[in-house]
């Protein structure tokens, strides 16, 4: 099936929320995030909402759904943005059944030209939970390099843990991706 990547709809937010609030606290944990640090629902969304308005170069996040078959499976987002500098970024294939199955580094790599082309990026970052075997094996097939482990909260919904570090800079997509 097709599949495709593009920004994500202001009236979509709320599946992602679904995908978090609605997870089992097993799952949440083996990905690094504290489930009773999640954002109330109305909260998180009108969060999210309000950053959606803002201009490129003052977003705090931005959100790309991935879609396969017409169908919304998931999203990636980036955070900690620093316009025409770099940012952080997150994947997430929602239906268990789907994945571990290749299609998150397809995915990714489909994703990686409008996050260096929208905010300008030379380099994006990801920091998956060490302990979190399918993040880490997407990141290195889909290019990034790997930097190291180190212990630290990666963000505000986590928990202290061991994170792999990543990066893929611009100059190293740029031919392939056409950036």
């Amino acid at each position: 099936m097709k599949l495709e990547v593009r920004p994500m709809l202001k009236e979509e937010i709320p599946d992602v929320l679904d995908y978090f609030l609605n997870a089992p606290k097993s799952y949440l944990r083996k990905m690094g995030v504290e489930p009773t640090l999640l954002p109330k629902r109305e909260e998180w969304r009108d969060t999210i909402w309000r950053d959606m308005e803002r201009a490129d170069e003052a977003r705090e996040f931005f959100y790309l759904a991935w879609i396969q078959g017409g169908e919304l499976i998931g999203h990636t987002n980036i955070n900690k943005i620093r316009y025409e500098e770099d940012a952080f970024m997150h994947l997430h294939v929602w239906p268990e059944i789907l994945r571990r199955k290749g299609m998150g580094t397809k995915l990714v790599k489909l994703s990686l030209p409008l996050y260096f082309n929208k905010f300008k990026l030379k380099r994006l970052y990801c920091e998956p939970n060490a302990l979190n075997e399918p993040p880490n094996k997407t990141l290195v097939k889909a290019g990034f390099e790997f930097l190291g482990t180190e212990q630290k909260i990666p963000g505000y919904i986590n928990f202290l843990q061991q994170v792999n570090k990543y990066v893929i800079k611009k100059e190293a997509i740029r031919n392939h991706l056409k950036l």
